[in-house]
């Protein structure tokens, strides 16, 4: 097999971050193999070393602390909405809230800085997400649900 040449003496496959990444990219799975120790692995291991549960399918979720100590009601408040504008933050956030997916929008907040502060470019928006004004205030995308008077209902079907 082709990984044979990256068994270690604890029979685990260790895979170098390069060919781990191919086979990502491929749409591989690497949750079997184990990663080579490197600076990268270990900034990121130190990133997320907390992990917590949410009602949604109890996924499991790795975000800095920083970003689970997030009051979400108060992060939105930091914009200046207007009053249609804050009715729908207040819709969306008692949606999100009900579906247990108010660790969603931190995860994405946390998505987005390391985006930003790695200069990393991403998409404008495309599927039902542009209908949720939430990921739009975060900056997930950049179609304004409210000016197109699209339903997130759309999103979180």
């Amino acid at each position: 097999m082709w990984f044979n040449n990256y068994i270690n003496s604890k029979g685990e496959i260790t895979l170098p971050i390069d060919k781990a990444i191919d086979i990502l990219q491929s749409g591989g799975d690497i949750n079997k193999f184990v990663l080579e120790d490197c600076n990268d692995v270990k900034k990121y291991n130190k990133l997320s070393q907390t992990q917590i549960s949410t009602k949604h399918n109890d996924l499991k979720w790795m975000i800095p602390k920083k970003y689970l100590d997030i009051d979400i009601y108060d992060f939105f408040k930091q914009f200046n909405l207007e009053l249609s504008q804050q009715n729908r933050v207040d819709y969306e956030l008692a949606i999100y809230n009900k579906k247990g997916l108010l660790i969603i929008l931190k995860l994405m907040i946390y998505l987005v800085d390391v985006m930003r502060e790695n200069k990393i470019i991403w998409g404008v928006g495309r599927g039902s997400s542009v209908s949720s004004y939430l990921l739009y205030l975060i900056g997930v995308h950049k179609v304004d649900s409210l000016k197109y008077n699209l339903d997130l209902k759309e999103f979180l079907k």
